[in-house]
């Protein structure tokens, strides 16, 4: 009999060691690194981490995932940047087709995709856009760690795990970019008070999100943005059920252009909801994003913002030719090694670059 509580208690601790072991991790768990990392550019190398996040799963089930990229052990008190690649938008339509043309809602896919974004090859996974690792080659030349997510969700960095009925899944791309941060921070310790993020294309749009989930960011750098998505409709009314339905999907089940405008640049100046640094680069001529989409932000940056020299708009030109057409192309910092290493120094220390509106032209 004196033995019963005894037995009692080891019979719980064991249930509880084993209800333990079935529940989900919510912690990142380092599954490679760190490890050597070479940049496309000469004499630009580092480390590089990978993370898991059961809890953020993908829709084929694997963990999600993000990567951390520095120029050697990170040291505490380092700035730390949030890069959010483009591309993250797909859905399955009631035919069972993929609305990117393929299928990115899976893990493979998303790591592909920052593969290409690094400027390594990357089969399958190109796009408009021109992605070549100067980004993140040119912020850990200078010093930065780059925590970089590789979105499986196709949900324009929005989701924080709404989950359609239409998908079956749930979506955690937001979720995911702003876990991944607050752990590099906490674990490696990164400096709070320099926290920045910068985004092309899909990515672009995931600035914005960031800024009104109320991530406390000093600069923001977003090229080609997919910001204010209601432009679409504008630009081309034929084809725009299709995108309103990725919209559906995504946005809590209200595609409106009311409540998908919400969530963009163009509406967080606007509406007086931020008013810190932005350096907001697009062109007229994106071969990817009409102007519909990308001009609106830039209108209200040069005329809405509270402290329009804090930020700079920039349509993307040929240096040789600073007067001529915009150029045709789609993400324009990733690919030039020049014009990151302008675009770091912007976010990093604030070193206004060259060629900023002063008023604001439309597209022609």
């Amino acid at each position: 009999m004196g033995d019963a509580p005894t037995s009692k208690l080891l019979a719980l601790l064991s249930a509880l060691v084993l209800l333990a072991g079935c529940s989900e991790n919510t912690d990142p768990v380092l599954v490679r690194g760190p490890d050597a990392f070479d940049t496309p550019f000469e004499g630009i190398s580092g480390l590089r981490w990978v993370y898991e996040l059961e809890r953020f799963a993908c829709p084929d089930g694997l963990p999600g995932r993000f990567h951390v990229l520095a120029k050697s052990e990170v040291t505490a008190g380092a700035p730390l940047v949030v890069v959010l690649h483009g591309g993250a938008f797909d859905y399955v339509d009631a035919d069972g087709q993929h609305f990117a043309g393929q299928d990115k809602l899976n893990r493979a896919w998303a790591e592909c995709k920052l593969g290409d974004f690094m400027g390594q090859a990357a089969p399958g996974c190109e796009d408009e856009e021109d992605n070549g690792g100067a980004i993140t080659a040119a912020l850990v030349e200078r010093g930065a760690v780059c925590v970089l997510p590789a979105n499986c969700y196709g949900d324009l960095w929005h989701g924080t795990g709404y989950e359609d009925p239409a998908d079956g899944f749930a979506r955690h791309g937001l979720s995911l970019a702003r876990a991944a941060a607050d752990f590099v921070q906490t674990e490696l310790g990164t400096d709070p008070a320099r926290r920045f993020a910068w985004g092309c294309s899909a990515g672009g749009h995931g600035m914005a999100e960031l800024l009104v989930a109320g991530e406390e960011l000093v600069r923001v750098i977003a090229d080609s943005p997919a910001d204010y998505l209601p432009g679409a409709e504008q630009a081309d009314p034929e084809g725009y059920p299709a995108l309103q339905e990725g919209y559906l999907r995504i946005f809590e089940g209200d595609g409106s252009s009311q409540h998908v405008g919400r969530h963009s640049l163009y509406h967080a100046v606007h509406a007086d909801a931020y008013g810190g640094p932005l350096l907001y680069l697009f062109s007229c001529n994106d071969i990817a994003l009409p102007p519909e989409v990308t001009q609106p932000a830039a209108q209200t940056i040069l005329e809405a913002h509270p402290d329009p020299q804090s930020s700079c708009v920039l349509h993307a030109k040929n240096p040789q030719d600073p007067d001529g057409p915009d150029l045709a192309g789609h993400v324009f910092t990733n690919g030039r090694i020049q014009v990151a290493r302008a675009g770091a120094a912007w976010l990093l220390d604030g070193s206004r670059p060259p060629g900023c509106e002063t008023e604001y032209t439309p597209c022609p």
